[in-house]
């Protein structure tokens, strides 16, 4: 869809002098359909059915969902890293008292050095 009339323009459309309009018309590229459709829009809506208006659809989400939605898979990114420390923590916690077994148990110590003392 073409931008409207420069408001230069206008004063050609409303000079109202003999093929001014139609002159106008072809050094701005327009077709006279689509000064027909400005003038039903402008009869209908006044002055602010002339404004432009962005071209495409109309986008299914406001910028308060939009947002809405980018902060929610955030927040699930964050709470599937959050799952993850946690169960790394407890991981560590049961290795350190598996560990600690492991150290503290004197017959595998006896077992360890039986075997250094061999090499």
């Amino acid at each position: 869809m073409r931008t409207r009339v420069h408001y230069g323009s206008l004063q050609v459309l409303a000079s109202g002098e003999r093929g001014a309009l139609e002159a106008m018309l072809r050094a701005e590229g327009i077709y006279s359909s689509q000064l027909a459709a400005w003038r039903l829009q402008f009869a209908a809506r006044g002055e602010s059915g002339l404004v432009s208006r962005t071209p495409g659809r109309k986008p299914k989400l406001n910028a308060k969902d939009r947002e809405l939605l980018a902060v929610t898979k955030k927040n699930e990114v964050l709470q599937r890293k959050l799952r993850i420390a946690n169960a790394l923590i407890e991981l560590q916690k049961k290795h350190t008292s598996c560990w600690d077994w492991h150290c503290r148990n004197p017959r595998r110590r006896a077992d360890a050095a039986r075997r250094a003392s061999r090499s």
